[in-house]
């Protein structure tokens, strides 16, 4: 499990990083990025885990809507707060990003088991 997480993690950190750098060409925003996925990547993914372990298969789909809608709420924050974006724009580019990433993972999940 702990492999799987640390992969979710980088193909993320990457994925957002990258587009992150195609929007701003700002090597600090990437960062600011990565430091964005540390704090919410880890903790969504061990809590859909538990959750689904908890109340079984059925209460995946749910769980990870509102997980993800968490997670773009909190790093709408730090992009609020680390890049000085106005509210609007910090939410876009947290939403942005996430689908990219939640994407991604999405197209990835049938090609690497475990994922």
């Amino acid at each position: 499990m702990l492999l799987t997480l640390l992969v979710c993690l980088a193909l993320t950190a990457a994925a957002e990083g990258l587009v992150m750098l195609l929007l701003f060409r700002s090597l600090r925003f990437v960062y600011y990025s990565l430091l964005a996925n540390l704090l919410t990547n880890p903790a969504l993914n061990v809590l859909l885990s538990l959750v689904t372990t908890l109340l079984g298969a059925s209460a995946y789909l749910p769980a990870l809507i509102l997980l993800e809608l968490a997670a773009v709420a909190a790093e709408t924050l730090v992009y609020r707060t680390l890049c000085d974006f106005k509210p609007l724009k910090a939410l876009g580019v947290s939403a942005l990003l996430n689908a990219v990433s939640f994407g991604l993972g999405l197209a990835l999940s049938g090609v690497i088991p475990g994922l």
